[in-house]
């Protein structure tokens, strides 16, 4: 289910996790997305530091498959799924370990930004190949 995802990283769930139904909290999906999006860069890039953190978020969306509870253990899949001018787009799968389960899927919308002069910037050819070369597969959908 995850073959066709780069970016692999494991997630145990935590009791903080976990609402009042035993469940994991919808708000915490979004927050393993964003792990899985720093994960990503890390091994885009060889490591987690944040001088080379050149994008913003724009959009992000979670659709809900099944429940997870406390203390499971879960995979997040992250892989670039688009490439614009001057964002990309990062799917995220996150699987049940124990039985292979479709938990969550998601999207996330990266803009590339200028700290700077606060403006939107084009995704530079270096960033572009890297990612196209990282994905190693193709084409990756342009647009």
């Amino acid at each position: 289910m995850l073959d066709n995802y780069r970016v692999k990283m494991p997630i145990r769930t935590r009791f903080g996790d976990t609402d009042m139904l035993g469940h994991v909290n919808n708000a915490v999906y979004a927050t393993y997305f964003e792990s899985g999006r720093l994960e990503y860069w890390a091994e885009l890039n060889g490591g987690h530091s944040f001088d080379n953190w050149p994008f913003i978020l724009a959009r992000s969306e979670i659709d809900f498959l099944a429940e997870a509870h406390a203390v499971q253990d879960l995979t997040l899949g992250i892989r670039v799924s688009r490439l614009g001018s001057k964002s990309f787009d990062l799917e995220y799968l996150l699987v049940r370990d124990e039985d292979g389960k479709a938990i969550a899927r998601g999207r996330s919308v990266q803009v590339m930004f200028d700290y700077g002069t606060k403006q939107t910037v084009p995704i530079d050819e270096d960033t572009r190949l890297r990612l196209i070369a990282f994905e190693g597969r193709g084409p990756l959908r342009e647009g």
